[in-house]
This record gives C-alpha cells, structure tokens and sequence, in this order.
C-alpha cells in the first residue's frame, strides 16, 4: 500500500483544483521549498504541515481545525477557515494497493461528506473502509484511528506519547 496521489480542490462554484501532489511510486516523497541563496529565506509557509495535516484528514481524522488554527500563530486564520468553508473545498487521497486504486475524499470544512471511490458514505463507513483496505481488518474494535495512531504520529502529544508504547 503507498500513497499515489493527493488532491485538493474547490467545489463551489464549481470544482477547481488548488493544489495536486503526485507521489514518488518509488523511494522517498520529500517537501521541500524553493529557498533562493540567501540566507534569511527560512523555507517557512511552504505548506510541509498544511499537506501532512490534510493527509491525516483523509485519513480520517476528526480536527479539521489545525488546518486554520497553529500554535506558532496562537490564533485562527479566519480567511482560510472561510476559504474552505464558503468554497466547500475537499481533499482527495489516492491509495494505491496492487495495482488497484482507492479513492478517499474529505470535505475540509465541518459537516461535509465523505466519499470512497466517489461513493458518498457516512462517517462508519468511511473508517471502515480504510481499516480494511489499509489493515484488511472488518472488525469493529478497534477503529480504523485506533490503529494508525500506533503507526503514524504527527504532532508533537502524539511523538511524546510514543514511549507508552514500547
């Protein structure tokens, strides 16, 4: 199972995409910005958080709000929180597994639907889903998130946590 492909785009009022991001099929996927040669370029605001953040979302994960809220910022991006929401914006993420391809489709703002393969589905489901593409798993417990915190981590509680599980 690999990641293929990522894509962001809005619906309303009529679909455009803002950003797509096709993965390595082979090796290492790196984000990097384009840093000129001076030296107080920092490599700040490329997005390398917003693109793990909206992987976890069609992952799943239930905090839409870390796209618009940061700690650095100690506050909320109201223009991009009524970006998402005013132009209904949705996530793609593409799975790929033996040569098949599966479709993961998040709404970015609150109370948006979920697709698998293009399908609208509910909030079950969905998790369902990928439990048994990702972990072949049709068991109820424990749930699709319950699973993948023990082997993904990406923010700073869940990286501190990890010594609770070895």
């Amino acid at each position: 199972m690999r990641l293929k492909k990522l894509e962001v785009f809005k619906t309303v009022p009529s679909k455009e995409v803002i950003r797509s991001i096709e993965f390595n099929s082979r090796g290492l996927n790196l984000i990097v910005d384009n840093t000129s040669n001076i030296k107080e370029d920092s490599g700040n605001s490329v997005g390398k958080s917003t693109v793990i953040h909206i992987i976890d979302i069609c992952l799943n994960s239930s905090s839409l709000t870390k796209l618009y809220k940061s700690k650095e910022a100690q506050g909320e991006n109201t223009e991009l929180k009524k970006l998402l929401h005013e132009n209904k914006v949705q996530a793609t993420l593409e799975l790929v597994d033996k040569n098949r391809v599966y479709s993961f489709t998040r709404s970015l703002y609150s109370r948006g639907p979920r697709f698998f393969n293009n399908e609208k589905v509910t909030d079950k489901q969905y998790g369902a889903h990928l439990k048994d593409i990702i972990f072949n798993s049709k068991e109820d417990k424990p749930t699709f998130r319950q699973l993948i915190s023990k082997f993904v981590r990406n923010d700073d509680a869940q990286l501190g946590n990890v010594i609770y599980y070895l």
